[in-house]
């Protein structure tokens, strides 16, 4: 079945509307409709080239690096190829490599603002507004992607024990009774898990689980061959996630450029879902289809057969989602409120919306656990991570404030029941915010794209753990809703801060390597500010000087 074209909707006086939202709200702020642009001019288009080749040409340093500064297996296949050896023979250089190469991405990325944005470029001759087109953006996407494709894993070495879960369930062994040392029990599988996971269950969903089942199946206890599966895998993961985000971009009157330049080619995304390989890219990929064949459903009214199977498989694409990583769930919610407030409005309405949601997570559940071969055991045992609290964590980071404060001031160290504190507080604050993005959804103020990318923003800052991949929860959804600049900027210098804060091998950047750090910030804020003085500053000034001649003439 082919999937559904958004046509973008009207009012009744025929104007543009966002989802016929009332536009004295206060969200109106944050989201507005996008102006008609015209293509970039030839000038425009040429230093576009050369901002694509910089970003290509970080990409490859990237690649060559990632072989020997990477998240390498213990056994590297490239030690016997000539050449290619000197890579893993000389680690501290190819780490040098893969700095080199994600700081010139992140500002090849900050600079292709200027023409992912629509915007007038006066001191170039355009009297129009201009943006790249979609196909410009899918040639930066397959040029700063496909090198990603050709290296080691990099920034974590999470598949490795994606591998060893996967085929631990191939072997008919339940991955949520212990780690890859307990089931496994030693051998080439584990010595690449990193130490602090060996003895930790599968910290997934059981969908996730039946994909390891079956890439193990194919692969046996050939690590190279499953890196490859699962690589391949991410990669058409962030092709459908980017034909979704599109999607979901012209459902919002939102600019598809845009749309694709914060959320499908954020470095975020490139270095964690197709370097990184996380299971993210899986789960997002799902859940933004699943939103967009859903919402499409609630167009049709609610007698309509039609509208009613669109419902029902975005929802079970979703659950399938949240099978995989269970905050993946919240999607379910805004697309039955939004089911709810088109077609019955009704007290019983969100009571029926939620029967229905819940029974067909409920049997996606059951679908899962059965497909994955696994006990009932996952839907308690994923939230074990929490018990490794990363820099990132602020909940962790605002225990540990007030435990030195505490300190100081003679009262002893309480850092566990602080933290433990902290955690309830910020769980509470993220069940908040989402009650009342629903409500407000539900009011018709708000759409359940921008409602479901808030939420999960929220709930990632108050998540008892929290890794920069976790961003992409939100920033993913956002990018396809928000299109003011005062609440895409944050989201911006969050984006290249973080992309820069995961050394390639994992983990966040050691001590000795603090100034490396430091080079790098200072390298983005500068570029960061150069871009935002030619974006703004530069072409207001032109235009108020031309403005100024048109007037004396």
């Amino acid at each position: 079945m082919a999937l559904p074209l958004f046509a973008t909707r009207t009012s009744s006086t025929g104007e543009a509307a966002s989802v016929g939202r009332p536009r004295g709200s206060i969200l109106r702020v944050i989201h507005r409709e996008e102006a008609i642009v015209a293509p970039l001019s030839a000038e425009s288009t040429r230093r576009w080239r050369v901002v694509r080749l910089i970003g290509t040409m970080a990409a490859l340093l990237i690649a060559i690096g990632g072989w020997g500064g990477g998240a390498v297996m213990a056994q590297n296949p490239i030690s016997a190829v000539p050449v290619l050896n000197v890579l893993a023979r000389a680690p501290f250089a190819a780490v040098g490599l893969c700095l080199i190469g994600t700081t010139v991405l992140v500002v090849s990325w900050l600079t292709m603002m200027r023409y992912a944005l629509p915007l007038r470029h006066f001191h170039r001759g355009e009297s129009d507004i201009t943006q790249m087109t979609r196909g410009q953006t899918w040639t930066v996407l397959a040029a700063w992607s496909i090198p990603l494709f050709f290296t080691a894993p990099m920034f974590s070495k999470d598949v490795y024990s994606y591998v060893a879960f996967g085929y631990a369930a191939h072997q008919g062994l339940d991955v949520y009774a212990g780690g890859p040392q307990d089931l496994l029990h030693g051998g080439p599988l584990v010595d690449n898990v990193p130490l602090e996971w060996r003895h930790t269950p599968a910290q997934y969903g059981a969908g996730f689980v039946a994909i390891a089942r079956l890439i193990g199946a194919l692969t046996g206890e050939n690590i190279v061959a499953s890196i490859v599966c699962y690589r391949v895998l991410a990669l058409l993961s962030l092709v459908v996630l980017a034909i979704a985000v599109r999607w979901l971009a012209h459902r919002c009157n939102m600019r598809a450029a845009t749309a694709l330049w914060l959320g499908v080619l954020n470095p975020l995304t490139l270095f964690h879902m197709v370097a990184g390989i996380h299971n993210e890219g899986i789960m997002l990929a799902l859940t933004m289809v699943g939103l967009a064949i859903g919402l499409e459903g609630t167009r049709f009214p609610w007698r309509s057969v039609r509208g009613w199977g669109l419902l029902i498989l975005g929802a079970c694409l979703i659950a399938w989602g949240a099978s995989i990583k269970l905050p993946a769930m919240v999607a379910l919610g805004f697309l039955g409120m939004e089911a709810a407030r088109r077609w019955w409005k009704g007290w019983w309405a969100i009571p029926l919306q939620g029967v229905i949601m819940a029974a067909i997570m409920a049997v996606t559940v059951v679908l899962a656990t059965v497909l994955g071969g696994t006990s009932w055991a996952w839907i308690t045992t994923t939230g074990a991570a929490a018990q490794y609290p990363t820099v990132l964590t602020l909940t962790n980071d605002i225990a540990k404030a007030a435990t030195a404060v505490g300190s100081l001031l003679g009262l002893g160290n309480h850092y566990e029941a602080l933290r433990g504190l902290f955690i309830v507080i910020g769980l509470l604050i993220a069940v908040a915010f989402l009650c009342w993005a629903l409500w407000k959804v539900y009011q018709g103020e708000l759409h359940p794209i921008g409602g479901f990318g808030m939420s999960m923003f929220v709930i990632v800052l108050c998540f008892p753990v929290m890794h920069p991949w976790y961003l992409l929860w939100g920033v993913v959804a956002l990018s396809a809703w928000i299109n003011d600049r005062r609440y895409r900027i944050p989201v911006v210098v969050i984006s290249a801060i973080v992309s820069i804060w995961i050394m390639p091998q994992g983990g966040t950047m050691p001590l000795s390597l603090n100034v490396a750090l430091v080079i790098e910030t200072l390298v983005l804020l500068v570029a960061g500010l150069f871009t935002w003085r030619m974006l703004f500053n530069r072409d207001n000034a032109l235009r108020r000087n031309r403005l100024t001649a048109m007037n004396e003439n």
